[in-house]
C-alpha cells in the first residue's frame, strides 16, 4: 500500500500532461456520444476529483444537488448496483460516511471555486422546478429553453438507474419518502443524528414538532437564520434551499453582503440582532427590515428622528436585559414598561421584545419574564431562543428563534 509520499499535486503535474488527460477524456466522449454537443458526466464518484478536473479541464462546471440525507440514503439503498459495486450502498452505516465524505469534500471544494460549483436545492426544485431550473441553466453558461422543463418527453437512450423517473414530469413522492419506513427500517447511523438535527430542515421539522406539541400554530414561529461571520458560500447555500430570513449582528458586515444577495432574491428579509450605535443608526434603517436590538432613550430618539426623515421604520424590538447582567445592553425589566410607552410616544413600530439570557441561568425563567412584560405591554412579538434552547422559547410563545452555526456550520471568527 502506498503511504502517499510520492502522490504530487495536479498543480505541480506538467502542463502537457494535464492536457493530454483532458484530451484523452474528451476524445472518449467524442467516440461515445459523436452527435453531442455538450456532455454531463454524472458518474457517482465525480465528488471526489473535482480540484483535480477543475485544474485539467479549466471550463468545467460542477452541478451539484442537494436533498434531505435520510431520503438520500433510502434512494441509494433502494438501488440494485451492478455486481461488486457501490458496496457501501448495502449498509447504513457505511452510507453514511460515504454521505458524509460528500459533504465535507464539496463544501470545500466549493470554497475554493465558488463561481463553478452550482448547489441546487432538492425540496425546491420540486417546489417550482421552472424557476430553479432557470437558474440552474443559468449557472452553467446556457440560454434557457423551454424543452429543459419536458425533458420527459426525449426519446434518447437512457443506460442508468434514473429511467424510469425521466420518462416522468418532476414528482414529489420521492420528498420525505424516508417516514414511510421508519427508524425500525431504516435505522439512521448515529454519525447522521447531527447532520440531520443541526441543519435548515432539521431546525424547522424540530420547529414545527415542537409546535404540534404545545399548540402552536408552526406559521407563528420565525427561524431567524443567524448568519454573522458566515462566508458569503454557505449563505448562498441557505438562500438556494428557500430559506429568506436572516440575522446580523453588525451594520458593516451586512453591508457588505446583503445588498448583492437581495439582488438575486429580492424577498430575502435581514434582521438585525446586535447592538446599533446610533451613528450607524440611518445605514441600518436602510439595511434591516427589523432591529431586535433597541434598548436606550437616545438610539429610540434617534431612531424616531430618522423616521420622519425618511418617511419609513423598520420593526422595532425592545432588548430585555432579564438576567440584570451589567456587561450587557437591554432595558431592565423593571424599566421596561416605561421604555416601551416612551418609544410609542415618538410613533415608533415597536412590535415586540427581545433577551438574551445569561448562559449559567435556566433560559425558560428568563423566557416567561419576557412574555410577561409583552403581554401586559400588547406585544405580540417575542424574539427569544437560539440552537440550545429554542424548543424552551416556542412552548414559552417565541415569534422569532435565532439559530446560526447549527444551520450554516461552525463559525470562523480568525
Amino acid at each position: 500500500m502506498r503511504d502517499g509520499s510520492t502522490y504530487k499535486p495536479v498543480s505541480d503535474v506538467a502542463d502537457r500532461l494535464r492536457s493530454d488527460v483532458a484530451d484523452k477524456y474528451l476524445a472518449d466522449v467524442a467516440a461515445r456520444y459523436p452527435a453531442a454537443k455538450r456532455t454531463v458526466d454524472k458518474s457517482i464518484q465525480t465528488y471526489l476529483y473535482l480540484g483535480a478536473i477543475k485544474t485539467i479541464m479549466p471550463n468545467a462546471k460542477f452541478l451539484i444537488v442537494q436533498r434531505d440525507p435520510r431520503d438520500n440514503l433510502l434512494s441509494i439503498y433502494r438501488n440494485l448496483f451492478q455486481a461488486g459495486t457501490h458496496r457501501y450502498a448495502y449498509d447504513f452505516e457505511s452510507l453514511a460516511d460515504h454521505y458524509l465524505a460528500f459533504r465535507n469534500m464539496v463544501s470545500f471544494w466549493k470554497q475554493q471555486m465558488p463561481d463553478d460549483i452550482y448547489i441546487a436545492d432538492y425540496d425546491a426544485l420540486v417546489r417550482d422546478p421552472e424557476d430553479k431550473a432557470r437558474a440552474l441553466i443559468a449557472a452553467c453558461g446556457l440560454e434557457w429553453q423551454d424543452q429543459c422543463l419536458e425533458f420527459h418527453k426525449s426519446t434518447g437512450a437512457v443506460k442508468t438507474l434514473s429511467l424510469a423517473q425521466v420518462r416522468q414530469p418532476i414528482y414529489k413522492s420521492s420528498q420525505k419518502a424516508w417516514q414511510r419506513y421508519g427508524n425500525g427500517v431504516m435505522p439512521l447511523p448515529k454519525v447522521l443524528e447531527n447532520e440531520v438535527s443541526m441543519s435548515l430542515n432539521g431546525i424547522n421539522e424540530r420547529i414545527a414538532k415542537t409546535c404540534g406539541q404545545f399548540g402552536r400554530d408552526v406559521a407563528d414561529v420565525q427561524l431567524i437564520a443567524v448568519s454573522k461571520v458566515q462566508p458569503n458560500v454557505r449563505v448562498a447555500d441557505v438562500l438556494a434551499q428557500g430559506h429568506r430570513l436572516y440575522g446580523e449582528n453588525k451594520v458593516q458586515e451586512a453591508a457588505g453582503k446583503w445588498p448583492d444577495f437581495r439582488d438575486e432574491f429580492a424577498d430575502v428579509n435581514v434582521h438585525l440582532i446586535g447592538p446599533l450605535q446610533t451613528n450607524k443608526a440611518r445605514q441600518a434603517m436602510e439595511l434591516f427590515d427589523a432591529i431586535h436590538s433597541v434598548d436606550r432613550p437616545k438610539l429610540a430618539s434617534t431612531l424616531a428622528r430618522l423616521a420622519q426623515e425618511i418617511g419609513a421604520c423598520p420593526d422595532l424590538f425592545v432588548q430585555v436585559n432579564t438576567g440584570e447582567e451589567p456587561q450587557k445592553a437591554g432595558v431592565l425589566p423593571s424599566d421596561a414598561d416605561a421604555f416601551v410607552a416612551e418609544a410609542r410616544a415618538l410613533d415608533l413600530p415597536v412590535k415586540g421584545l427581545m433577551c438574551i439570557p445569561p448562559v449559567d441561568e435556566e433560559p425558560a425563567l428568563h423566557f416567561a419574564l419576557l412574555r410577561k412584560i409583552a403581554e401586559h405591554n400588547g406585544l405580540a412579538g417575542l424574539s427569544m431562543g437560539m440552537s440550545s434552547d429554542f424548543e424552551t422559547a416556542i412552548q414559552l410563545g417565541a415569534t422569532h428563534i435565532r439559530v446560526g452555526s447549527a444551520i450554516f456550520g461552525e463559525r470562523d471568527y480568525g
